[in-house]
């Protein structure tokens, strides 16, 4: 615990009049004052350390927590303008605030703040109309929610008067400038007709009252109106007694009396000059904590009687912060502000209360975070820890992680891509020598031997889901081992699909580890086919070898920069696009037709959001209606037609993470999107 020094042979008389003036003046440790302490732990902010223990200030007390240490600490903790304490850490370790401060694990330990900002105060706008036509535009104000208002200099209207503020343009509700504004406001000039009267005007003079003199000067005052106050005058081997209305000194002039008059005023006197205010010496020291017979530094001030201590003077204290001051007896521990505000009446000794500086040490933070392998996006653990320069990493205990059910833990990889089977023992500084950040990586785990893994994926409105039962190999599924999902605004669910578009039938045997997705199917679009009847379709259509109608290539191009896809089926948009503006060229994905008049031609609109780039296809004429007149959708035209001869169902999905639309033939591809966070919204439109 910190030792407050033996201080002797400072003669000033100390604070609250403990010692008289010239007397020697010994200040005691603060053990001599208070029994032993039992607790000392040390708070560092800001790179500044402060100790607490038993009486270091009012209410000091070793029987409370971190949190009221805190409290009683209260200014001596060096917090930045701006800034809060969001936590307290030791040895990068997060601490409980509701801990003791006696707890013997917290003894002589150093408690580091982490920092945040702090919370910006509620602002609200006041609008000032001057509530005329033509008049000159509004102006506003604003204000932190509680404070009030400044008001506004008086306006003015030729012809007019003002007449006040109200907050309705009919000038019902008076607004008090006294009020506190709660929310944004409208206040609004009031006029009355005819131009405002000047007011009338006197003439105050100050006459000197002796001769030879410096005569007198005048004063204009608006009636109603008070006299300002003046600067004291001087006469040689006078003292200035006041202003009376008479030349005599009969009747003393206050200066809180409004003037409805001209005025004469006549400055009085006393022989002899004026006695000189008494004047007390403060006196600032400090010495070293760890040899109080050597004085750091001292420095005096020179106070009035009746003035206040004001700013204290800088003092060298090599390898010492000054958390506080003591009065000269170290009876009472003052804050800075609080030794500015004293009222000075005799001799003052304030002594430096100082803490050690501590160099920090450098910290690192160690993050470890799991995604959601069934998405690779929803995070599913994320925890940041700071580690001191030497310490060594211990990864989180895996039962944390929230690993989903058939996934284990096999490693984990760094920001630089590194894989590592385990992180437990790095040294910080060492092995991190940065801010680092950990991902789980993680594997499914296999089936016992025997059995067949068989993995369910789905969305609902709960989120994404992934499960997995075991099943005998050649075995066969029960109901009650395949999931039921959950509603799914605006869906109906349609069934489990394995990766070759195959529906999940019970009573087929389990021959192999096997992956479903649930298949959603968007309310607003038509079923595609399911089942045994279900076309096999080629990842890239084939030309019918009669087709009934002229049909033409639908092309799909990425653009790399922005990760969008667009749809053509323009020769000339895909050979500008591929060829000088970098989009790749991801070659046909369907067939359809540009001919209006095909038996059964549906119109396929093309729209674009000019805000994102971003482009959406569409057969649904009010999606399009309401997107191009009320989302800012610019309507491209028809981009091709539907026809009675379309046989390909064309898929359309959609990710929110990338708020694209995805269209495709391939139903291996909108499956397999389905568990990367796709949404499956049906057959938009089917293709030739």
């Amino acid at each position: 615990m910190r030792k407050v020094p033996h201080m002797r042979n400072w003669k000033k008389q100390v604070l609250g009049g403990v010692c008289a003036a010239a007397m020697l003046v010994t200040l005691v440790p603060a053990t001599a004052m208070a029994a032993d302490t039992s607790c000392s732990v040390n708070f560092e902010v800001n790179d500044v350390v402060v100790e607490y223990a038993d009486g270091v200030k009012p209410g000091a007390t070793c029987d409370v927590t971190i949190a009221k240490a805190v409290d009683i600490l209260g200014d001596t903790l060096s917090v930045p303008e701006g800034k809060d304490i969001d936590h307290w850490t030791l040895n990068g370790q997060k601490v409980n605030t509701g801990a003791k401060v006696s707890d013997p694990d917290l003894q002589n330990k150093t408690l580091v703040a982490t920092l945040k900002d702090a919370p910006k105060p509620a602002s609200f706008t006041v609008t000032f109309d001057l509530n005329y036509e033509p008049s000159a535009d509004p102006w506003q104000a604003n204000v932190e929610s509680g404070k009030t208002v400044d008001k506004p200099t008086d306006p003015q209207r030729e012809g007019y008067t003002f007449a006040g503020w109200t907050t309705d343009k009919e000038g019902k509700n008076k607004f008090d400038f006294a009020t506190p504004v709660t929310s944004d406001l409208n206040l609004f000039a009031q006029w009355t007709t005819g131009e405002a009267p000047k007011p009338q005007t006197f003439t105050v003079t100050f006459n000197a009252n002796f001769e030879p003199s410096w005569g007198s000067y005048e004063v204009k005052v608006d009636s109603g109106k008070t006299v300002p106050q003046q600067s004291v005058p001087q006469r040689e081997g006078y003292t200035f007694a006041g202003w009376t209305t008479d030349k005599e000194g009969k009747n003393k002039f206050d200066f809180a009396t409004p003037v409805t008059s001209d005025l004469n005023l006549f400055a009085q006197w006393t022989t002899g000059e004026a006695p000189k205010p008494q004047t007390f010496t403060v006196y600032f020291g400090a010495v070293d904590p760890e040899d109080p017979s050597i004085k750091l530094d001292d420095k005096s001030l020179e106070r009035e009687a009746g003035q206040t201590v004001g700013e204290i003077p800088s003092l060298n204290t090599p390898g010492y912060y000054i958390f506080g001051w003591y009065n000269g007896d170290h009876s009472q521990l003052y804050t800075a502000d609080q030794v500015k505000a004293v009222k000075v009446d005799s001799d003052l000794v304030f002594v430096a209360a100082l803490a050690k500086k501590t160099t920090p040490q450098k910290t690192y933070k160690v993050t470890f975070g799991v995604i959601d392998p069934t998405d690779n996006r929803t995070v599913l653990y994320g925890s940041t820890f700071e580690y001191l320069n030497g310490q060594s990493v211990k990864a989180p205990e895996t039962s944390k992680l929230n690993i989903p059910s058939g996934y284990q833990l096999i490693g984990w990889r760094d920001n630089n891509n590194t894989f590592w089977s385990s992180v437990d023992g790095f040294k910080v500084g060492t092995a991190i020598k940065a801010d680092t950040t950990f991902s789980a990586v993680l594997a499914k785990k296999d089936a016992p031997k025997g059995y067949y893994k068989v993995t369910f994926y789905w969305r609902d409105n709960n989120g994404h889901h992934v499960s997995s039962v075991n099943v005998v190999k050649n075995g066969k599924l029960s109901k009650g081992e395949v999931p039921v999902p959950s509603a799914f605004r605006h869906h109906t669910f349609y069934g489990w699909f394995d990766r070759s578009g195959h529906r999940l039938d019970l009573n087929d045997a389990v021959t192999a580890d096997t992956v479903y997705v649930g298949y959603w199917c968007n309310n607003a679009w038509p079923k595609p086919p399911v089942g045994p009847n279900q076309p096999d379709v080629p990842s890239t259509p084939s030309t019918p070898s009669t087709p009934s109608v002229k049909k033409v290539p639908v092309y799909r191009l990425y653009d790399p920069a922005s990760g969008l896809h667009l749809y053509t089926a323009d020769e000339n948009e895909r050979k500008v696009l591929s060829t000088q503006h970098g989009w790749n060229d991801e070659g046909v994905v369907f067939y359809a037709t540009t001919d209006k008049n095909a038996a059964g031609a549906k119109p396929v609109y093309r729209l674009t959001n000019k805000a994102t780039g971003r482009h959406l296809l569409t057969l649904d004429e009010n999606e399009r209606k309401v997107l191009s007149t009320e989302r800012g959708w610019t309507d491209e035209g028809v981009a091709w037609y539907q026809t009675s001869a379309g046989t390909v169902p064309v898929y359309r999905m959609y990710s929110e993470s990338k708020a694209e639309h995805l269209y495709t033939t391939d139903l291996n591809e909108y499956t397999f999107n389905a568990t990367r966070g796709w949404t499956q919204e049906g057959v938009a439109w089917k293709g030739l």
